[in-house]
């Protein structure tokens, strides 16, 4: 019998056609990983450039600021009871006037005289806070004012902010005795904090420098003693220089209605100009400057904040419609949170 041999031949041809199939479509598989691949490449450097702008556009500017911040100044005080006076060289200083001075309340308000704002008052949406702070209990300004025009000093005062609670406010102004005026001059501002906005109730000023500090429009001519109160959410100069503990100035510019018991201007100022300001006590600050322009009239006023004390101002320069113009300067800032 013959034995018949066994050739796989058919066998290995269908193992063959397998593995050339297996392996095409390995390829083709991969092939499509490399080319997703390299599109998701393609793309990254667009999604991290979009995220990017889209985080600066959102910066305060108290961040801005605080990035600015230069080598040679002198550290931030807003920590809990710190203090920064002014140096030797003020000759018109007396430990012992200024104590005095700090207790004489004769022309302080009570407090049944306070104009309670209702809670449905409307306030324009330009002037608005875009960012807020927490302000301090107390701050104290030492400062000098003086006339542009006359290049002469007019006198020193003392300026002292406090809140009563965290829905009131209280403003003292008062000449620093036996300091060149022998006018007793002064002012006191009551208000409430209304939507992290100052807005003061009644008022009592004494004296043509108080008049002065507070008035609008024009700062020249005769002032006699007077008190009142002030339309409701519409500052007056003196708080609007508080104002900004709250809120620092909007870097898009922004809006603001101020009034002196007799008018009511209107305000509008650009986004806040970065610089510095050599202060004769303070030292090198930076400063966020603000300058407001009436809306219609040639008044103007600038106001130099400092970020590193809590936004409050180093300097106001006022120029009225009739070109007179006052310099109020701050020569010492004592805050207390």
């Amino acid at each position: 019998m013959k034995i018949r041999e066994y050739v796989p031949c058919k066998n290995y041809a269908l193992l063959i056609a397998i593995l050339i199939s297996l392996l095409l479509h390995l390829a083709w598989i991969t092939g499509i990983r490399v080319h997703t691949s390299a599109n998701i490449a393609r793309t990254s450097p667009i999604e991290v450039s979009l995220s990017t702008v889209n985080s600066s556009v959102t910066n305060s500017h108290e961040d801005i600021v605080n990035n600015t911040q230069p080598t040679n100044i002198k550290s931030n005080l807003i920590n809990s009871d710190t203090k920064m006076v002014a140096q030797e060289n003020s000759g018109y200083k007396n430990t012992d006037q200024i104590s005095s001075l700090k207790q004489d309340n004769s022309n302080e308000l009570p407090n049944s005289s306070l104009t309670h704002l209702k809670a449905d008052s409307q306030i324009p949406s330009s002037s608005l806070p875009s960012q807020t702070l927490m302000p301090p209990t107390s701050a104290e300004m030492e400062f000098e004012l003086y006339s542009e025009n006359d290049n002469k000093l007019i006198g020193y005062g003392l300026h002292q902010f406090t809140t009563e609670d965290s829905d009131h406010y209280q403003i003292n102004i008062q000449k620093i005795p036996n300091t060149l005026s022998d006018e007793n001059w002064s002012i006191n501002i009551k208000g409430r904090v209304f939507r992290n906005i100052l807005s003061p109730s009644v008022y009592v000023r004494q004296g043509s420098v108080a008049a002065s500090l507070m008035a609008i429009g024009e700062v020249s001519g005769h002032f006699p003693p007077s008190q009142g109160r002030l339309p409701d959410n519409i500052m007056d100069k003196q708080s609007l220089l508080y104002q900004f503990m709250l809120s620092p100035p909007s870097i898009q510019g922004g809006a603001v209605l101020l009034s002196d018991g007799r008018s009511i201007h209107s305000y509008h100022y650009q986004p806040p100009e970065l610089t510095f300001i050599d202060n004769q006590n303070l030292g090198k600050l930076r400063a966020s400057k603000v300058t407001l322009i009436a809306d219609d009239t040639d008044e103007i006023i600038e106001i130099w904040l400092s970020p590193d004390f809590n936004y409050l101002p180093l300097k106001l320069r006022h120029k009225d419609n009739n070109n007179i113009v006052t310099i109020q300067t701050t020569l010492s800032i004592s805050i207390k949170n």
